[in-house]
């Protein structure tokens, strides 16, 4: 099995600036309706961001009149949402804790794809525990299969990605207490992006 989310962390403190700046015109792109959706869903205005990196997609729910927790397992994506003046928490997801019932929505948009599937599994749990009842979970990943290990160009830096397809985004949510509401895709490159809205229901 190859190194997982520690190298990945490893790697995103170091190329915190980089990646900002790649990803500046995924956001620009990102479907105006795609978010409205999760925003339109919700029952409440507190939503935690995991894996939210250096906070654009922070600044998007914001402006759409959330009140939002940024957690991050990289030391410097958590310095850079903090002086975005949001909330952040540095935490390897792996190890996050929070109370039953503490936020109306969780944002995940590529992040448990640095994740094994079963530690994703694992996650998903806790996320189901701590929203409030019809609370909302907002996935975003990325298609293909199986898993890899990819370098940062020539250095020796790497980060782990998981793949998923829709049956296995099932059985990602499969007896955890998740109805899916909402589903499309997203292609700004090479990649296909899965989004996914469920709604925590009781079982």
């Amino acid at each position: 099995m190859p190194p997982r989310i520690d190298n990945t962390l490893r790697t995103y403190n170091a190329i915190h600036d980089l990646y900002d700046a790649e990803t500046r015109d995924f956001w620009e792109k990102f479907p105006v309706t795609t978010v409205k959706k999760f925003v339109s869903g919700l029952h409440g205005k507190d939503v935690v961001n995991l894996g939210s990196g250096p906070g654009r997609d922070s600044i998007i729910l914001r402006d759409n009149g959330l009140n939002v927790t940024c957690i991050d397992g990289s030391k410097e994506m958590v310095a850079m949402t903090s002086r975005l003046g949001f909330k952040s928490i540095l935490c390897n997801l792996k190890s996050l804790q929070f109370g039953e019932g503490t936020f109306d929505g969780a944002w995940a948009y590529s992040s448990l794809i640095h994740l094994t599937f079963e530690e994703s599994k694992a996650l998903v749990e806790k996320i189901c525990n701590f929203l409030k009842p019809g609370g909302l979970l907002f996935l975003g990943l990325i298609e293909g299969s199986g898993h890899e290990l990819r370098s940062v160009g020539d250095s020796d830096y790497a980060r782990y990605f998981e793949y998923y397809n829709r049956e296995k985004v099932a059985e990602l949510v499969k007896g955890i207490g998740f109805k899916l509401v909402y589903k499309d895709t997203f292609q700004p490159g090479n990649h296909v992006y899965l989004n996914y809205i469920f709604r925590k229901v009781s079982l």
